[in-house]
């Protein structure tokens, strides 16, 4: 099941490749259900992005409707 989560990230437009990283990130740690809560700091770790450029990235995330917070 998280492999069709997964899938669904990847068809998703997310304006950017940081915004893309870190939904892939998000995927890959949710569950059946596509529910995650990962911190800031283990988003930022598994994408090597900066805290600050990962919050920026959800917000986005969220205002595009591929997430929410």
């Amino acid at each position: 099941m998280v492999g069709k989560i997964v899938g669904w990230a990847q068809k998703q437009d997310c304006g950017t490749g940081t915004a893309k990283s870190v939904l892939f990130s998000l995927a890959d740690r949710a569950d059946s259900d596509g529910v995650c809560f990962p911190s800031v700091r283990q988003i930022a770790d598994d994408t090597h992005w900066s805290e600050r450029t990962v919050r920026y990235a959800l917000r986005n995330l969220e205002q595009r409707n591929l997430l929410r917070i």
